[in-house]
């Protein structure tokens, strides 16, 4: 018969053995959960960057394709009309927050509807009722939320900085398209 000695040692040990294995497993969930998170995180910056910076074709809203690389080089052909400063964006879309499309969309804009930036960025066809530009806006939203990345991450700036985009966007065609939402906000209280 052991002595008590030997069997507090056989216990300790096999305590040991168990925490051990629980350690072990626990490290491999997190590895695996890292690299979950990893491939999530690139697949989602990846779909965002595709969804905000690929130019969407659609069929009736007048824009011309790009340019074929057969194509005259720029400035060869009739001069275009001169195209709007951010200004002149600002203050004929209604937005008062300082924020304007970047300056290789303000030749587009000049010619067509003044909103024709704002649809594109969230992705929907220009005309959209606001459903459908909410809905495209919420589900940009959530696929550009900053707290899906690690905080203070380069990838977390991103995602602000889209989100802010987003938002601004979203605002001036919700002050367009929905006028019940823009007296509310027009209240004072």
């Amino acid at each position: 018969m052991p002595g008590i000695p030997e069997r507090f040692y056989r216990i300790a040990k096999h305590k040991l053995t168990e925490v051990k294995d629980r350690l072990d497993q626990a490290y491999e969930e997190a590895e695996e959960r890292q690299v979950q998170r990893d491939s999530l995180k690139s697949t989602a910056e990846g779909e965002l960057k595709d969804s905000l910076e690929s130019p969407r074709a659609f069929p009736d809203s007048g824009t011309k394709p790009a340019p074929s690389s057969s194509s005259p080089p720029l400035g060869t052909g009739n001069p275009s009309p001169r195209p709007r400063t951010p200004e002149e964006i600002i203050r004929s879309s209604g937005n008062s927050s300082g924020y304007s499309p970047p300056l290789g969309n303000a030749n587009q804009n000049s010619t067509s509807d003044p909103l024709l930036f704002h649809y594109k960025l969230l992705g929907v066809e220009p005309g959209s009722d606001f459903v459908t530009v909410q809905g495209a806006y919420n589900s940009l939203a959530t696929r550009s939320d900053p707290s899906r990345f690690p905080a203070g991450s380069e990838e977390e700036t991103q995602a602000k900085e889209i989100r802010a985009r987003l938002n601004e966007s979203f605002k001036v065609l919700r002050e367009a398209l929905d006028p019940t939402s823009r007296r509310f906000d027009m209240l004072e209280i």
